[in-house]
């Protein structure tokens, strides 16, 4: 195949390109960041690296691919910052629909309600809180507006963890218990729901290469298990025992009032369309991302 891949430098975008280059496919990467790194994992000439603002006014800078991975978009709540983001992005789904290319938008479990007791199914009512839930269901709806001739989709991913984002929770635990660090958690009962970001790559790899005719406009793309921050911190535990790093010490403070929220999506969709399904656990995510702090240390 011939894949754009936009955000190309970003985190889901560099496992997107590491998945690619192991298939042997053609990618041309939309980055603002060097992919020096990422090129040495291409055959010659299979990496072609363009800037952003290259989508802006040129259309045929997408001749030839078989599908857009749209990745590019700000994490951030900042109104600017996102509605540069979401201009750019109706600029790629223009530049898709002018040269008649698919187009997977990748878009957020977080379009759906917060509160929620279930994991949440594509029938389920969008209900985004904060600007930047608001700014991802928007961007569905330029999607739609802007590909009604080409085939098109959005992914509502879950929380994507792995070695690198260490923002994550499951990141600040692991970088926490490796320093030695006693975990405290406040456990309030609330389920987090993870994806490991390879099997992410994995899912929007095996749609692109799939006939995009038979798309469904909207397809959640994660697991339905949940976990609190209790098991978070168990998880690690095992994770040291098992790799020979020690006993780590937590204290877990959970008087607070519990919950039953959940931020899991249920992707029996995905699977059945794609034949896709998660490979690594918790588990073995936190073992990656345990390896990944020890390499760089």
């Amino acid at each position: 195949m011939r894949i754009a891949v936009t955000g190309a430098g970003g985190f889901l975008g560099s496992e997107l390109l590491r998945v690619l280059a192991a298939r042997g496919d053609e990618v041309l990467a939309a980055s603002s960041r060097s992919l020096e790194g990422a090129a040495k994992a291409f055959a010659p000439h299979m990496l072609q690296v363009v800037a952003p603002s290259d989508f802006l006014d040129e259309a045929a800078i997408l001749d030839g691919c078989d599908a857009v991975l749209h990745c590019a978009f700000p994490r951030t709540s900042d109104a600017d910052a996102l509605a540069q983001g979401l201009d750019f992005s109706r600029a790629v789904f223009r530049a898709a629909q002018r040269v008649g290319v698919a187009v997977v938008n990748v878009s957020s479990q977080s379009v759906y309600d917060a509160t929620r007791t279930v994991a949440a199914t594509e029938d389920m009512l969008p209900k985004p809180e904060g600007p930047y839930a608001i700014a991802k269901l928007a961007s569905e709806e330029a999607l739609g507006e802007e590909c009604g001739a080409v085939p098109h989709t959005s992914v509502r991913m879950a929380s994507l963890i792995g070695p690198g984002f260490d923002q994550r929770v499951v990141n600040r635990l692991v970088r926490q218990a490796l320093g030695g660090e006693t975990l405290r958690v406040l456990e309030a009962g609330r389920q987090f729901s993870f994806l490991d970001v390879s099997d992410a790559a994995d899912g929007l790899v095996a749609m692109a290469a799939g006939n995009p005719r038979f798309w469904k406009p909207v397809y959640n793309l994660g697991r339905q298990d949940g976990f609190t921050l209790t098991d978070m911190v168990g998880s690690v535990q095992r994770v040291f025992l098992a790799e020979g790093l020690g006993t780590v010490r937590a204290v877990i403070d959970d008087r607070v009032q519990r919950s039953c929220c959940t931020s899991a999506v249920d992707a029996t969709l995905f699977s059945r369309d794609f034949g896709w399904r998660p490979c690594l656990s918790l588990d073995d995510s936190i073992a990656l991302i345990a390896s990944c702090f020890r390499s760089t240390a």
